[in-house]
């Protein structure tokens, strides 16, 4: 009776297994670069429809009109799916120096962010930052 019981465990655990490995895993994103580029007001007659961002640094929120969302993909898909929008509220995490001179940076100035955040979140970790002088 118990090498019986133990034959159909050991097949029920092939099946499992056979089935598992039929079925090829899907891969999902698990990180996103994202390029941001914008004005700390309202952005620059000219330039293109700028999206209201509310984005906190160094735990002051400035509203940011963002000219340029786009996002990369670390690790695709398997579908294609369209990236998710830029989110209404975005915490900018990094160097201190870097994070103290975009929270000095002033209203005519257009910033560029890259950044790296997970999929769909509010955190973004500043890789690089550029703020080009006023018009």
């Amino acid at each position: 009776m118990r090498h019986h019981a133990a034959a159909l465990l050991v097949l029920a655990l092939a099946l499992v297994a056979g089935e598992a490995a039929a079925h090829k895993p899907s891969r999902v994103t698990s990180r996103e670069l994202v390029r941001v580029v914008g004005h700390f007001a309202d952005a620059p007659v000219g330039e293109e429809k700028a999206q209201p961002i509310a984005i906190t640094v160094q735990g002051r929120e400035r509203a940011f009109q963002a000219s340029e969302w786009r996002v990369f993909a670390l690790v695709s898909e398997e579908t294609t799916a369209e990236p998710p929008p830029a989110p209404a509220k975005l915490t900018l995490q990094g160097a201190r120096d870097v994070l103290a001179r975009l929270a000095g940076a002033r209203a005519e100035q257009r910033v560029v962010l890259l950044g790296e955040r997970r999929p769909g979140g509010a955190e973004l970790f500043v890789l690089a930052a550029d703020l080009c002088p006023s018009r």
